[in-house]
């Protein structure tokens, strides 16, 4: 008995701290240190409907679009944003771009042109 007492205040604690992910969690690193093209990890963060898209890199990259694919089902991902870089991003080393009025409850970062080395980061915030 007293081990399934524990185990249920286990699987209580697990369930909170997945709750209060979801509730308090607004930004996610959907990329870090990417150095080739190709999507990343689909990442689950509810249902949003505005976002702020961080692109930052180091070393010496040329050119760098960057697209963020979203959907209300994993299985099926559409892309929701393109952006391509311009000289002054490039100089910088960092982008940031927002969207509105779009519903999606799944989002993955992919890169689609990257010319250089160097590395890719890109973070997702919802608001």
């Amino acid at each position: 008995m007293k081990k399934i007492i524990t185990l249920l205040f286990l699987m209580s604690f697990l369930c909170v701290g997945s709750i209060a992910q979801e509730l308090v969690g607004n930004s996610f690193y959907l990329m870090e240190d990417k150095t080739t093209t190709g999507t990343g990890t689909i990442f689950k963060n509810g249902p949003t409907e505005n976002y702020r898209f961080e692109v930052t890199f180091t070393g010496s990259i040329t050119a760098l679009t960057v697209r963020l694919n979203g959907g209300l089902s994993d299985d099926t991902l559409f892309p929701e944003e393109t952006y391509t870089l311009d000289a002054d991003d490039i100089a910088a080393g960092k982008a940031a771009f927002t969207g509105s009025n779009t519903y999606v409850n799944f989002v993955q970062a992919e890169i689609v042109t990257l010319t250089g080395t160097g590395t890719v980061t890109i973070k997702y915030s919802k608001f």
